[in-house]
């Protein structure tokens, strides 16, 4: 019998547990560097289980989802429904990984300094930043034993009014940037439930063993896709540095010249990119950058979805995993035998009799050296 999906409730601040219940029509999926969502119910048959739903608070109730003692996902309760029909009562809720919270903390003293320090360090130092403020501190914890050698200068200013969240991603996909993933797991030493940040440069990837997946086999789908939405087939970059002194302050701005692909299909419709950068008012940096963005835009290759069973060796460590994967399709002379990356997963509990399965978001493999790997979780209590 499949063990099913489980809900433990806990208030955000504290980690407490406030309930466990468990879940039907769960979905959710987690990304390096844009964390996932979840939606699930759990019946309300009578009064008692009812009275209990009523702890569930949005925006302060953290749910971790636990199967078999392994913590799969957690995440903020952000949104619930209390439905009610001839199928009976139920309570729906709508979560999104810990980096959500992290959208909703705004540094509202700002953030600068004249100093360069590693990026990595940067971005330590806001999350720490926000939970050192009153009631902002949730539990995610940090290591300084990473660094990447790429330094930045903090230019958050406290008019600006930069949520936390926003500014990690930013940083992040700069030029030369890194990967990051607030991880739910447990402490090794101690077994206990933990929120952590890990960060890597130029990816996160991990130590653990690589899966293997044949398809015809263990895959029992796949799907390349394609999206033009982030297309460019022109660019120009901005960057400023900036001038002044106090509230008089204010940037100096250098832009660049219009770029176009070299290799660019002439039949293409214009499509317009542009970034901005603040830190870097150097004109041949901007250069740089601008052709490096515009190859990718480009450029964009092409992601690939694996879908497998839920049982085929896989298990909460999957971000970050590598994977090497052969199928048999008509795309490539001879099939695809390639190892790659885990870059993000999706779980739906299917119909009952349904086989389970996850769909694997696979991008390129890392390249050594790598700055940082990811643990093994703590699999049980």
């Amino acid at each position: 019998m499949t063990t099913p999906f489980r809900a433990l409730f806990c208030d955000l601040r504290t980690d407490d547990i406030i309930d466990s219940l468990p879940l039907d029509h769960v979905r959710f999926d987690d990304r390096i560097g844009c964390g996932g969502a979840l939606t699930g119910r759990f019946a309300l048959p009578d009064t008692e289980t009812a009275g209990r739903a009523e702890a569930v608070v949005p925006a302060r109730t953290a749910v971790w989802v636990q199967r078999g003692g392994n913590i799969w996902w957690g995440g903020v309760v952000w949104r619930t429904a209390r439905h009610g029909g001839p199928a009976g009562d139920a309570l729906e809720i709508v979560a999104a990984t810990w980096d959500s919270y992290l959208d909703h903390r705004i540094l509202y003293a700002g953030k600068e300094s004249d100093t360069a320090v590693d990026q990595l360090v940067l971005a330590r130092e806001l999350v720490e930043q926000a939970q050192a403020q009153p009631n902002g501190d949730i539990g995610i914890t940090t290591s300084d034993t990473v660094m990447s050698g790429v330094r930045r200068r903090a230019r958050y200013a406290d008019s600006d009014l930069t949520r936390i969240g926003e500014a990690l991603r930013q940083l992040a996909d700069r030029r030369d940037g890194f990967e990051w993933h607030i991880a739910s797991t447990r402490e090794p030493a101690t077994g206990y439930r933990t929120k952590r940040l890990d960060l890597g440069y130029p990816v996160l990837a991990s130590e653990l063993p690589d899966l293997e997946y044949s398809g015809p086999g263990a895959v029992l789908g796949y799907a390349y896709k394609y999206d033009g939405s982030r297309m460019a087939t022109m660019w120009r970059s901005r960057g400023g540095r900036t001038g002044g002194a106090g509230h008089l302050m204010s940037h100096v701005w250098e832009i660049t010249d219009v770029l176009h692909p070299a290799d660019a299909d002439l039949t293409w419709p214009r499509l317009d990119g542009a970034s901005e950068d603040t830190d870097c008012g150097r004109r041949e940096t901007l250069d740089s950058q601008a052709q490096d963005a515009l190859r990718a835009a480009w450029h964009a290759p092409a992601s690939l979805d694996a879908t497998v069973p839920l049982d085929a060796g896989t298990d909460p460590a999957l971000l970050g995993r590598h994977v090497r994967l052969r199928l048999e399709e008509p795309w490539h002379d001879g099939g695809l035998d390639r190892r790659m990356r885990v870059v993000g997963f999706a779980v739906e509990t299917p119909a009952t009799g349904a086989r389970e399965t996850v769909r694997l978001t696979l991008g390129a493999a890392a390249q050594a050296p790598v700055a940082a790997y990811l643990p093994a979780p703590v699999s049980s209590r």
